[in-house]
């Protein structure tokens, strides 16, 4: 297995009941990529990419929003969708050379 340990960039959306505003953030990216389960007849079927990013901080003008302060604004379930997001497209990268 090879570990995957990171840190990337990425827009955040702030997303409120006064509008939305994209922010950068660091989302730190944790996971790894492993052989996967071989075919039942014994063949190679590659490698699998489980990735995980939490986000780290947010720029906001001059403040700095923790992640806490961002799932105060925007939401868990929000805030998840985000991460999860992140997460993807890093693994995606990952795949075609493009990260890691």
């Amino acid at each position: 297995m090879t570990r995957i340990s990171d840190t990337t960039d990425a827009p955040l959306i702030l997303d409120t009941e006064e509008g939305s505003l994209e922010c950068p953030a660091a989302f730190g990216i944790e996971g790894g990529e492993y052989p996967a389960e071989p075919y039942s007849w014994g063949g190679s079927r590659g490698t699998e990419i489980e990735i995980g990013a939490e986000l780290l901080a947010a720029r906001f003008g001059g403040l700095t929003l923790s992640r806490d302060m961002v799932e105060a604004i925007i939401g868990k379930d929000n805030l998840r969708a985000q991460e999860d997001a992140v997460a993807d497209a890093y693994a995606d990268a990952v795949r075609t050379g493009g990260a890691a």
